[in-house]
């Protein structure tokens, strides 16, 4: 299910169409680093006793490269920015770019802690020299949040170093998902337990949308720092489920400010 944001910073633009993401949002609140690590507490403090122990953590950044002097506007000039750009968050250098919906971008990943997977990609956008760039770490939340936290303060550290300004310009999201507990489950429907979920974290639901199996529910929730703006809604907190085909489990993703991944 992809729900469309309206987009109106070009960043973000660049990063839906280039980079994959299909469900970014308007204007984006600033949050400095240390309220990512507490965001992320209480995502996984809300969703603990909803959804089975083999939940994932994931976060991203999104943003525009620190080094200022970087150009995208070729591929020779978009692998040089991304090599530079890995050099700095201590990433392995990609000798090559690869493709993604029919443009280039640079990739590189490595290993974050026991069972950690990091990544950063870089694209530019046609016609310009910009170059933007998404930071993004997956782990299992029970035996990986303390790795990414320190992962996560490391890499804001080394962009407020590199461009402060740039740095606060950036956008982080928290994501929990996992599968709904049987217990949790049981004698609900999926909008019973996004309720159980909001009224955890006392916050007031501003949008939903229902397609196919999948519900999303879009609240403020003023426990959470990061918000993005959609219409009249300052937006805190997205959470959505979606009913498995194959076997009716449902799989619970909930992200501050938003959702990016697929849910």
């Amino acid at each position: 299910m992809k729900k469309a944001w309206l987009v109106s910073i070009t960043c973000m633009v660049i990063i839906s169409i280039v980079l994959g993401w299909t469900r970014l949002a308007g204007s984006v609140g600033a949050r400095v680093s240390s309220s990512v690590g507490e965001d992320a507490g209480r995502l996984l403090a809300a969703t603990g006793a909803l959804l089975q122990q083999d939940r994932m953590l994931t976060l991203t950044y999104t943003g525009i490269l620190p080094d200022g002097s970087a150009a995208c506007n070729n591929q020779d000039r978009l692998l040089l920015a991304g090599q530079g750009l890995s050099g700095l968050l201590e990433f392995p250098q990609a000798a090559e770019l690869e493709a993604s919906n029919g443009h280039p971008v640079y990739v590189s990943e490595k290993a974050v802690g026991t069972a950690g997977l990091a990544s950063v990609r870089v694209a530019g956008q046609q016609g310009t020299a910009a170059c933007y760039m998404v930071l993004r770490l997956t782990t299992p939340a029970a035996e990986g949040t303390e790795a990414a936290m320190e992962w996560q303060a490391k890499v804001q550290h080394i962009l407020e170093q590199a461009k402060p300004k740039q740095a606060k310009q950036g956008q982080w999201v928290v994501m929990v998902q996992g599968i709904v507990s049987e217990q949790s489950a049981m004698g609900k429907t999926g909008e019973g337990v996004l309720k159980d979920l909001i009224d955890s974290v006392n916050g007031q639901v501003k949008e939903t949308y229902t397609d196919e199996g999948t519900t999303s529910w879009s609240a403020s929730a003023t426990d959470f720092s990061g918000f993005v703006q959609s219409g009249n809604h300052k937006i805190n907190l997205q959470a959505a489920i979606h009913e498995s085909s194959l076997n009716g489990a449902w799989r619970l993703t909930v992200g501050t400010p938003l959702i990016t991944m697929e849910y």
